[in-house]
């Protein structure tokens, strides 16, 4: 299971990264759960030193990506 984290976003509410797997799974504020596949662990640091994590995440990982919806 993957340790999720609180984050000041105006797009995320929480965040976690599985290193073993590369995963991203992202809780949007809206409440929705997604789960990114075969994520670059370094993406998952840069997105959290990003001024952004929202537009760093649409830019990088989003459209990019395999993912799945985990919860509406």
């Amino acid at each position: 299971m993957t340790r999720m984290m609180f984050v000041e976003s105006s797009m995320f509410s929480e965040l976690g990264y599985d290193e073993a797997h590369k995963s991203l799974t992202v809780r949007f504020t809206r409440g929705q759960l997604y789960r990114y596949h075969e994520v670059p662990e370094h993406l998952w640091l840069d997105m959290q030193a990003a001024d952004s994590m929202g537009s760093y995440f649409s830019k990088n990982i989003r459209d990019v990506y395999r993912y799945e919806k985990l919860e509406e």
